[in-house]
C-alpha cells in the first residue's frame, strides 16, 4: 500500500444518471434541491454543470431506501 491514496473521482450527470437507472433530468432536478449530493462546476459558462461521486450516491440512496422502509414498517394502514 502507497501512503498516498488517489481521491475518488467525479463523474457527470450521464455517468451518474446511469449509475442510479434514472433520466439525466430527474438527476438535475435532485442535484439542485439537495436531495442527493452533488457539486456545482461553473467554468466560466453561464451553465452550472453538476459533478458526482458515486460513493456519495449509493450512500444517499441507501440510507433514503432504509429511510423509506422504516417509515413504511411504522405506519399502520
Amino acid at each position: 500500500m502507497s501512503a498516498f491514496e488517489q481521491p475518488e473521482p467525479f463523474v457527470d450527470t450521464e455517468c451518474a444518471a446511469k449509475f442510479l437507472a434514472i433520466e439525466r433530468r430527474q438527476l438535475l432536478v435532485m442535484a439542485r434541491s439537495g436531495a442527493i449530493p452533488a457539486y456545482p462546476a461553473s467554468l466560466g459558462s453561464r451553465r452550472k454543470q453538476w459533478r458526482f461521486r458515486l460513493s456519495e450516491l449509493s450512500a444517499a440512496i441507501t440510507k433514503g431506501l432504509k429511510k423509506s422502509v422504516s417509515q413504511n414498517g411504522n405506519r399502520r394502514g
